[in-house]
């Protein structure tokens, strides 16, 4: 990202299929970055470039990963959350019944 940013483009770390206006996609970059070099640099210089632009893309991926695990784990326990309630409500269903059984037999 650092490479993006001192080209003066930013990395999003949009969720969305589709990259929205102002995000660089690894591709990108990559032209970006090799239309920005000067043709006298060296195959070194432009490699330990893209290197780091790559392991900057790496990072954003990693953390838009973990991102999405988060999401999935909110979900999971979001489930869990509705199945305690039902849980609850069902075993008041229960106790209820039992009870109205109990004021039957002692009437």
């Amino acid at each position: 990202m650092a490479a993006a940013n001192a080209l003066g483009f930013t990395v999003s770390l949009s969720p969305s299929p589709a990259p929205m206006r102002g995000t660089v996609t690894p591709l990108d970059l990559t032209q970006v970055i090799g239309d920005a070099l000067p043709r006298k640099q060296t195959g070194a210089a432009m490699n330990e470039l893209l290197s780091r632009a790559m392991r900057a893309i790496a990072d954003s991926q990693s953390l838009q990963d973990e991102r999405q695990l988060l999401t999935g784990e909110q979900r999971l326990n979001r489930s869990e959350l509705r199945r305690a309630v039902f849980e609850s409500a069902m075993a008041r269903v229960e106790i209820r019944a039992r009870r109205d059984d109990a004021a039957a037999k002692m009437s």
